[in-house]
């Protein structure tokens, strides 16, 4: 046998073999699903960035970071150091806001006894 048919059969072989593997994934496998677009922006919005912030860029990105705790989130604690490094942020905020034993800034004030 010529090695010009011999190639021909192969290949051909070859093709159906991946077609049959190709339904029997397709039928049986799972489905890839990734995570949505608007999830994978929210999670890396919160990590520090990969150069540092402009002035112009810190602003911008103020507004989507001001209920973030600095505790919690990288990017708002460089948001805030770029801002009052150029002198335009409020104080850094290393306060808890939670209401505590003997009071904070939300806590409820004590009731007289009548």
């Amino acid at each position: 046998m010529p090695a010009g048919p011999v190639l021909i059969v192969a290949s051909t072989l070859m093709v159906a073999i991946v077609c049959v593997f190709a339904a029997v994934w397709l039928l049986i496998g799972e489905r890839v699903t990734g995570l949505p677009f608007s999830e994978i922006d929210e999670r890396l919005s919160h990590e520090p960035a990969p150069r540092p912030l402009t002035v112009e860029q810190a602003r911008q990105q103020w507004v989507r970071h001001i209920g973030c705790r600095l505790g919690c989130c990288p990017r708002k604690r460089e948001i805030q150091r770029t801002l009052h490094a150029a002198g335009i942020a409020p104080p850094l905020d290393v306060t808890s806001t939670a209401p505590t034993r003997r009071g904070g800034r939300h806590a409820h004030p004590r009731r007289r006894k009548k």
